[in-house]
């Protein structure tokens, strides 16, 4: 296997290269030797291993994942590292992660670190994934959540469909009302420009939105406030 013969080369280069090569064989056994460039001493075999897991779609890789928040203790010292294995983990939309995602919520004081879990947290097309998120609303400082409300909003609006702004009362209103019997669509719903702007920046997603249009062909930027937020 070329990712078992670039392991032991002295150039870390060369296993960048059999990784980003490998990363296209959905198997286990190429997940778990990517995965162990997680923990190499080099930074860019890192940054490959965790690149290449995030887009693999195989079990074994979300595993990975988690398995790297958990053992990881200095990832809460290193945010913007932090932030990418989230964002790795949230791209897989899958419902196990939801407790990874909940975990220690606010413990990183970091903003780039909690949007990703609530991005993440949105990602995942589950009805547990709103729950989730208001599982957060409720249970965290008022004025802590408030800063994260657009989003928690973005996300909300990802899964459910629906606006109530950044108001933490209008959506835990609308949540007591609905829950019973929410349905999460397997495809998120059309979103506003500004929203699905925010949403595609996050997740590097290619802009098929009309970026000629101007401002007043818009109408109102929902993150300012102009439709209800």
């Amino acid at each position: 296997m070329a990712l078992r013969v670039a392991s032991k080369a002295k150039d870390p280069a060369e296993l960048v290269i059999a990784i980003q090569g490998q990363s296209d064989v959905l198997d286990a056994e190429v997940v778990g030797w990517i995965a162990k460039g997680l923990n190499h001493k080099d930074e860019s075999v890192q940054n490959a291993s965790l690149y290449a897991l995030r887009f693999m779609d195989h079990p074994a890789a979300v595993k990975a994942l988690h398995k790297l928040v958990k053992r990881d203790r200095k990832l809460h010292k290193s945010p913007e590292r932090y932030e990418n294995v989230l964002r790795a983990i949230g791209q897989h939309g899958d419902v196990a992660s939801i407790p990874i995602l909940l975990d220690k919520f606010f413990n990183v004081q970091d903003h780039k670190v909690i949007k990703a879990r609530i991005y993440s947290l949105g990602n995942i097309r589950s009805k547990e994934s709103v729950k989730a998120l208001f599982q957060v609303m409720k249970s965290g400082d008022r004025k802590r959540v408030q800063n994260y409300m657009k989003e928690i909003r973005i996300s909300l609006m990802t899964l459910t469909g629906v606006d109530q702004g950044t108001s933490q009362d209008l959506w835990i209103k609308w949540w007591n009302n609905n829950k019973r019997t929410l349905e999460v669509a397997p495809r998120a719903p059309l979103l506003p420009e500004a929203v699905k702007r925010r949403w595609d920046s996050f997740w590097g997603n290619r802009r098929t939105y009309d970026r000629s249009k101007k401002r007043r062909e818009r109408g109102s930027d929902p993150e300012t406030g102009g439709d209800g937020s």
